[in-house]
């Protein structure tokens, strides 16, 4: 049976958890806008744009804050009804502190199914905040973002980005570790490549 102090423990989880779990995003959005600003302006983004893609990327950075944000509004609200003392004018009246915080253990059951729910929005929203940023489309069939390959002779190839269409690399790194003056180490790196197949 749900009593007023039920609503009342559960009120108080819930008001801590909402803050956190949209307080701590917003955060990270505007400390990331604030770090990338140039760059999306450089790449002519409308603001709107930019807004969208910020608007797509809340659903992974809640999903990635949800445990701690547990984790605060039950610390946060235990300790607020703590120092009222009203657990223990709860414990007073008959109720042991098991029955007293058996809503924030509810409230934590619903935090997991939003969890759920974010986590299975998130990959989606995360493409589309992509195809913003980039501007196009991605085609994972056709495209691959960082790997390293392997080569004959000790070479490493490390890719931030192989686009099989255009023949594209960005991002390339060549690695390989020496064994004397006959077989030097070397490092080179570049923004951009094109390739031929079979070169």
């Amino acid at each position: 049976m749900v009593r007023a102090l039920d609503r009342y423990v559960f009120t108080e989880f819930w008001k801590i958890f909402v803050t956190t779990a949209l307080g701590f995003p917003i955060l990270v959005n505007i400390i990331d806008l604030t770090d990338n600003l140039d760059k999306y302006l450089g790449q002519k983004l409308s603001p709107m744009r930019i807004a969208a893609s910020y608007l797509y990327w809340l659903p992974d950075s809640m999903f990635m804050v949800l445990p701690a944000a547990v984790l605060f509004a039950t610390v946060f609200a235990i300790g607020a009804l703590t120092r009222h003392s009203e657990i223990t004018a709860a414990k007073a009246s008959g109720i042991s502190f098991y029955r007293f915080i058996a809503p924030i253990f509810a409230g934590a059951i619903v935090a997991t199914i939003v969890g759920l729910i974010l986590g299975e929005l998130a990959p989606i929203t995360n493409k589309k905040r992509m195809e913003i940023l980039q501007g196009t489309q991605m085609n994972l069939g056709n495209d691959r973002y960082n790997f390293a390959y392997a080569a004959d002779n000790g070479r490493v190839y490390k890719i931030s980005a192989l686009h099989l269409i255009d023949a594209t690399i960005e991002g390339m790194v060549i690695e390989r570790k020496g064994k004397g003056a006959d077989y030097p180490s070397y490092l080179i790196s570049a923004n951009g490549a094109k390739y031929k197949a079979g070169k």
